[in-house]
């Protein structure tokens, strides 16, 4: 439950601070622009920054919502090669009960 609770504060968090950064990123570059009046150099680079940080968050969002579906099937995979080993040896005792050492013959 625990583990849970760590997620849904991580994507409030996230979620916070997207929105924050897309709206003052939005605001900071519209500024520049109504003051400049055209787009120069520095403005293009900082609208490519800004949408490059914004498909960060979006792909750090993706990633978020696959890893709980990566830690159950870690713990499935886990479990599974328990199994695998309890079976392989139970095998093995029960070869070594087949293989009794045979008796040498004195002649």
């Amino acid at each position: 439950m625990e583990e849970r609770h760590k997620f849904v504060i991580f994507r409030l968090m996230l979620l916070l601070v997207s929105l924050t950064v897309t709206y003052f990123g939005f605001k900071f570059i519209n500024s520049i622009y109504q003051q400049d009046g055209q787009y120069t150099w520095l403005m293009i680079i900082s609208i490519f920054q800004w949408l490059t940080l914004l498909i960060i968050f979006v792909q750090l969002a993706l990633k978020v919502e696959s890893h709980p579906d990566l830690i159950s099937e870690v713990r499935r995979l886990t479990h599974l090669s328990a199994l695998q080993v309890e079976e392989i040896r139970k095998l093995r005792e029960e070869i070594s009960a087949k293989k009794k050492p045979a008796r040498k013959r004195r002649r």
